[in-house]
């Protein structure tokens, strides 16, 4: 196959992935469970699916596309919403939080042998949940008017043990994936 052809090929198949990825990121998002300020969603299964399982440019053009086609409107973020009001709204950090933590876990992940991927990934995937913590608990504790403490235990708390476990579930899967690919 020509060198053209198969640039071509590898960029079609790139953008497929990106656009796959942002249909998750936003199908993810619809699968919600309120429970106050801030619902149970998938997003953190589906982006550290991406995170791990495509390429660092083709994982952070997903998570970028994905908030700004909620940005304009779209109907992709949790409870089938959408427009620039979500993003500054009180859950809106969670949403930044995943861009901003997936550019920390693929760079991080990029200085590390692939040998070691698995222990790294999870570690990443903890590191990941952590920023996006930071950034929702700041955004909702500005937005919403509350103490650290109550934004914590509102909009942090109730989610770590499932976040652990769809973590623990979308590492292996990502691998999966991966490997697929």
């Amino acid at each position: 196959m020509p060198k053209a052809s198969t640039a071509a090929s590898s960029r079609a198949r790139s953008v497929a992935f990106c656009g796959i990825a942002v249909a998750l990121l936003a199908v993810s998002a619809w699968i919600t469970v309120p429970i106050g300020p801030v619902p149970f969603t998938l997003q953190t299964f589906a982006e550290v699916l991406v995170l791990a399982a495509l390429k660092p440019r083709e994982a952070i053009s997903a998570s970028a596309i994905y908030l700004l086609a909620g940005a304009i409107g779209l109907p992709f973020f949790s409870g089938m919403r959408g427009g620039i009001g979500v993003i500054m709204g009180p859950t809106g950090g969670f949403l930044w939080g995943f861009l901003v933590a997936g550019i920390v876990f693929v760079g991080l992940r990029g200085l590390v042998n692939k040998k070691q991927r698995l222990v790294v990934d999870y570690v990443l995937a903890f590191v990941f949940l952590i920023v996006v913590y930071l950034f929702g608990w700041l955004q909702l504790m500005l937005v919403n008017g509350l103490a650290p403490e109550a934004a914590f235990a509102v909009g942090v708390a109730p989610f770590v043990l499932v976040d652990a476990v769809k973590i623990a579930a979308a590492v292996p899967v990502a691998r999966a994936v991966a490997r697929a690919l």
